[in-house]
């Protein structure tokens, strides 16, 4: 008689299958912790960069337009101040003009009396 050997299949034990899920569990965590890390360093970058932008288009129209006290003014109220420097400006190249029109014409009068 020749003796049977028998396999019995390896049962894990319900605490080994629970550790092997906590772990691929904690795994699959530290990787989108690590990820979300990564985004989130990303994230802070664009935003410095768009406020250096912001910070530098701010001091463009301070220096060109010669706008004052727009550091802390929402876009439209800056939009307001851009539009009033140019009715300002354009008040004063009329002015200029009429002064110009006044001068040439008391010039051809003065040159008509005094040729």
């Amino acid at each position: 008689m020749q003796a049977r050997v028998h396999h019995i299949p390896l049962v894990q034990s319900a605490s080994e299958v629970n550790h092997e899920q906590e772990t691929e569990e904690v795994r699959q965590l530290r990787e989108d912790l690590l990820s979300m890390n990564i985004k989130l360093k990303q994230l802070d970058e664009a935003n410095h960069a768009w406020q250096q932008y912001q910070q530098n288009q701010l001091i463009l129209l301070h220096d060109r337009l010669r706008l004052t006290d727009i550091d802390n003014l929402s876009f439209e109220d800056i939009v307001q101040q851009i539009e009033n420097r140019f009715t300002d400006l354009n008040n004063q190249l009329s002015e200029l003009q009429d002064i110009k029109r006044k001068l040439v014409f008391h010039y051809n009068q003065y040159y008509l009396i005094f040729p």
